[in-house]
């Protein structure tokens, strides 16, 4: 089974960790999607690149990034 996590993840957190952690127990899959949210006024620092440093020690198979730009 496959799972989408859709967030800003401005800024990515623990409570965002513990969510994946617990979705790969259940998903053969679990999509990261990093959206914008026009509505926070916090810079956007979590780029693509970023979250992948901080998901790198986890090593998880079964993990894909992606990100969705918005206008």
């Amino acid at each position: 089974m496959k799972a989408i996590y859709p967030g800003s993840f401005n800024p990515f957190h623990e409570g965002h960790l513990q969510i994946l952690k617990k979705a790969r127990k259940i998903f053969d899959l679990v999509y990261l999607v990093i959206s914008k949210n026009i509505l926070k006024i916090l810079p956007q620092i979590w780029s693509h690149e970023l979250l992948q440093l901080k998901l790198v020690p986890l090593e998880w198979q079964g993990l894909k990034l992606s990100s969705m730009k918005t206008s």
